[in-house]
C-alpha cells in the first residue's frame, strides 16, 4: 500500500531507506520525523526515589533497558561486562522483561558475575534509574529509533551503542555523543566502555533534545498534514 499514500513518514534514515527499498517509494517522498519521547513530565518522572543496593556503593552503575530478547543481544552485553570489571568494578542494572530471561540468567550465572547484576524486570517508571546510572549501554543487532538513547542523552548518562541499522549512529550524530561499536564484538564493546568511563560526559545540545520533544515531531506532523 505504500506506493498509493500521498504521504510518507519514518522515524529514522535508516527505516526510510527501508521504506522506499521494500515500499517501493522514492527516498526523496519519504519525510523523517521521530517518535517524540521528551514532554512536559518527562524530567519530573525521574523524581521519584528508588532503592537498590547497587546505589549504595561507590561503583560505576551500567544500565540496560529494553525487551530481553534475540535481536537486543544481550549476551554479549554480560560477556562484554565480565571484561570491563576486571578493569574497573562495576555494576549492571538489566530493566526489562522478555522471552531471553531465563537464558541470561544461565549466562550471569556460568560467567560467575552475579553479585554485579542485576535483572530488575519491568518498570513503569525507569526514569530514575537513568539518573542514578553512569553509563547507557545497548547491544541491539538492529533498531529502528532507540528510545532509550534519547532518553539517557536527556538524563546526561555517557552511551555506549552497537552501530546496528538503525538510529544509533543517527542519535549519536555518528559518535559525537556516545560510542559507537561493531554488532556482536564483545571486546569492542568493553573497551569502549572502559573508555567512556573514564572520559568526561559530552555535551549534549539543547537542539538535539528539542528534536525529539512532543512539541517539535507534532509541529512537523502539522506541517505534513497541511500540505
Amino acid at each position: 500500500l505504500y506506493p498509493f499514500a500521498n504521504k510518507h513518514i519514518a522515524v529514522s534514515k535508516g527505516v526510510a531507506s527501508a521504506m522506499s527499498k521494500y515500499g517501493n517509494v522514492k527516498l526523496s517522498k519519504i519525510s523523517i520525523i521521530p517518535n517524540p519521547v521528551i514532554d512536559k513530565n518527562f524530567y519530573k518522572q525521574a523524581n521519584f526515589s528508588i532503592s537498590h543496593p547497587f546505589l549504595f556503593l561507590n561503583e560505576p552503575i551500567l544500565l540496560f533497558v529494553g525487551r530481553l530478547s534475540h535481536e537486543k543481544d544481550i549476551p554479549n552485553i554480560l560477556n562484554a561486562f565480565k571484561i570491563v570489571i576486571k578493569a574497573i568494578p562495576s555494576r549492571l542494572l538489566i530493566i526489562g522483561e522478555g522471552p531471553e530471561r531465563q537464558k541470561l540468567e544461565k549466562i550471569v550465572d556460568n560467567l560467575q558475575i552475579n553479585q554485579r547484576v542485576s535483572f530488575l524486570g519491568y518498570r513503569d517508571n525507569p526514569y530514575p534509574y537513568f539518573v542514578q546510572s553512569d553509563l547507557l549501554i545497548l547491544s541491539s543487532k538492529r533498531e529502528g529509533l532507540p528510545t532509550v538513547i534519547i532518553e539517557a542523552l536527556a538524563f546526561g548518562l555517557k552511551v555506549v551503542s552497537t552501530d546496528c541499522p538503525s538510529g544509533p549512529s543517527e542519535i549519536l550524530n555518528n559518535g559525537k555523543y556516545g560510542h559507537l561499536v561493531k554488532v556482536g564484538d564483545s571486546e569492542a564493546l568493553a573497551n569502549s566502555v572502559l573508555l567512556a568511563l573514564k572520559s568526561s560526559k559530552p555535551k549534549i545540545p539543547k537542539t538535539l533534545i528539542k528534536k525529539y520533544s512532543v512539541k517539535s515531531v507534532v509541529k512537523s506532523y502539522k506541517n505534513i498534514l497541511s500540505w
